[in-house]
């Protein structure tokens, strides 16, 4: 969150730690709360489960537990990697920006990137 304080705008942390030094403008402390915030979810590491037993959707991602579950059975299953993919990468963007995103990752894959998506899944590993 970004507070304004005497010497600026600050970046802290949802406990209260302060995370960045003073900045002049509002808009210059949003870039490093995103930066912050990106760093955070790029050193977490998911789980990626092949599940035939799901329900309902194609895939699904379990942010508490780390996860992303996809269903092979069901729809096109690059799309759905790509999907679910995106939103382990962007999990504040709506439902349609992720949409719209993970369908232009798809439109620029190469068929390895694809079959490297795909046996990330088949294996159960990370």
């Amino acid at each position: 969150m970004i507070r304004k304080t005497d010497s600026g705008y600050v970046v802290y942390s949802e406990k209260g730690k302060k995370l960045s030094r003073a900045y002049s403008s509002k808009t210059a402390a949003s870039k490093r709360l995103r930066e912050i915030e990106y760093f955070k979810q790029k050193n977490q590491r998911y789980k990626r489960v092949e599940d035939k037993k799901l329900r309902g959707a194609s895939g699904e991602i379990d942010y508490d537990k780390k996860t992303i579950r996809v269903n092979p059975r069901k729809g096109d299953v690059i799309n759905t990697i790509v999907h679910e993919e995106t939103h382990r990468k962007y999990p504040k963007k709506s439902e349609e920006w992720v949409k719209k995103e993970a369908k232009r990752v798809e439109n620029n894959l190469s068929l390895n990137d694809a079959a490297k998506l795909i046996k990330r899944y088949i294996r159960n590993g990370q």
